[in-house]
């Protein structure tokens, strides 16, 4: 219907009328200091006793409700949001929990807000993979958030005393500010104040009077009316022109300069050596130190060879023609290194080989292992050159056994070499449980006697 109204004795209306009446005038949202989801240390939830409004229908809980949250998802995190839903085919309105979909960056679920449910969203929970338990840092509080809930305005909450602290504050402030206003103006007035303050008035007055004339006093009248007379005079005070300009300029002579010396003299006398080139003050090439027009200079006097001369290699930095640069030339070295350790006793017979390209390092390894101490990851150092990147390798054979934590039932799948920026060596890196992670001393079992372990690794340097 185009016009609604209400109420009339007599009259029928339909049963959602008052509430569309209520929702005009009242917004959506929660009473404050009330509906607050609190974790209680399981997977249930307390919600504080409270009040709302959702589509002009009233809540209200007296006591805390209890919901629980669905089960943890066993891999994957998720986030579930408790509302106050407004149910109209149903005809209630309570605490739900509405599950969110479990993911890696879970994201909270959608809200209902149609014509037949409206979701007040009062918190976010994070459900943490497998949880059993919920604290209260996994709950995030919503109720101020107008997007999804807010605070309604009903009319019981309306506090006027703030407002009325407010502006009783900014009349005190007025009230202070004038009277310091009055109180500066006063004081610069009060000592020329006396019993008679006509009187002091009064002589103030004639004490200007009688300054006419006087030195630091008021002009005479007839001392002005000269001064006015003297305008455009010999000797006067000088008037303007039409355009605003002084028409009674000074002259060279008035000011004792010389006319020829003036700006206009000097800037003709500039402009006729602009682009002169006929040598207007008859400057010889001896006074400048160049030579006669027709000279000839022979290659000795300019510092060169003669047309005939033929320069070798050596005096032009060149190499003979016979030479061969060598790998050195290039930049490139080949040589042997000796592995040291930490966390392994390696034998003498431990050996290292290098090959250095420019800026890249190779490096092949042969470790003659006697013996293990401590629970420290192993290192391999006293490398050839500095690392100066992060880079991995590989072990080619091993012939002692290499487990996790030491444990017999928990075998590395393999070896690689690993090295860091900056660090002074390299590591051995075994694959356990989909994932990486650095040998440790402890973990090389079955090394009795010499075991031997032989690999590479690239990187490189800045030396």
């Amino acid at each position: 219907m185009a016009e609604q109204y209400g109420y009339f004795n007599g009259l029928a209306y339909d049963e959602d009328f008052p509430a569309q009446r209520i929702a005009a005038l009242v917004p959506n949202g929660v009473y404050q200091n009330g509906s607050q989801v609190l974790a209680d240390g399981s997977m249930k939830l307390q919600v504080t006793p409270g009040r709302a409004w959702i589509n002009g229908y009233f809540y209200r809980s007296d006591e805390a409700v209890e919901v629980t949250v669905p089960t943890a998802h066993p891999s994957l995190p998720r986030k579930d949001a408790v509302v106050l839903r407004w149910d109209l085919p149903e005809k209630v309105m309570g605490v739900r929990v509405v599950e969110g979909t479990p993911a890696n960056n879970p994201q909270p679920p959608a809200l209902r807000r149609d014509s037949q449910v409206y979701d007040l969203q009062l918190a976010l929970v994070k459900v943490e993979t497998g949880a059993i338990a919920l604290t209260q840092s996994a709950v995030q509080d919503t109720r101020t958030d107008k997007a999804v809930c807010g605070y309604t305005q009903g009319f019981d909450q309306m506090d006027f005393s703030q407002l009325m602290a407010q502006l009783d504050a900014w009349a005190e402030e007025y009230r202070t500010g004038k009277n310091e206003e009055f109180q500066g103006w006063f004081d610069t007035i009060k000592d020329q104040l006396t019993d008679n303050v006509a009187g002091s008035l009064q002589a103030q007055i004639n004490q200007i009077t009688e300054s006419k004339g006087q030195p630091g006093g008021i002009a005479e009248q007839d001392a002005l009316q000269a001064l006015a007379d003297s305008r455009g005079q010999a000797d006067g005070i000088a008037t303007l022109d039409g355009a605003g300009k002084l028409a009674q300029m000074p002259t060279a002579g008035d000011v004792g300069a010389d006319a020829a010396g003036s700006a206009a003299a000097v800037q003709a006398a500039l402009g006729s050596h602009t682009g002169n080139k006929q040598n207007p003050h008859g400057v010889t090439a001896a006074q400048v130190g160049a030579a006669l027009a027709g000279h000839t200079h022979t290659a000795a006097q300019v510092g060169a060879a003669p047309s005939s001369h033929t320069h070798t290699a050596a005096q032009v930095g060149a190499r003979p023609s016979s030479w061969m640069p060598t790998l050195g030339d290039l930049g490139v070295l080949f040589g042997t290194w000796t592995p040291k350790a930490k966390g392994w006793t390696l034998a003498s017979s431990s050996k290292g080989y290098y090959a250095k390209i420019g800026r890249w390092v190779h490096l092949s390894f042969d470790l003659a292992i006697t013996g293990r101490s401590g629970t420290d990851s192993v290192v391999i150092n006293n490398l050839p050159f500095s690392p100066a990147s992060t880079s991995a390798g590989s072990v080619s054979y091993y012939n002692f056994g290499v487990y996790a934590n030491g444990s017999t039932s928990s075998p590395f799948s393999a070896l690689s070499t690993c090295i860091y920026s900056g660090d002074s060596g390299f590591y051995f890196v075994g694959n356990y449980a989909e994932r990486s992670w650095r040998v440790a001393a402890h973990e090389g079992l079955g090394i009795s006697g010499t075991v031997e372990l032989v690999g590479s690794i690239s990187y490189l340097t800045d030396d």
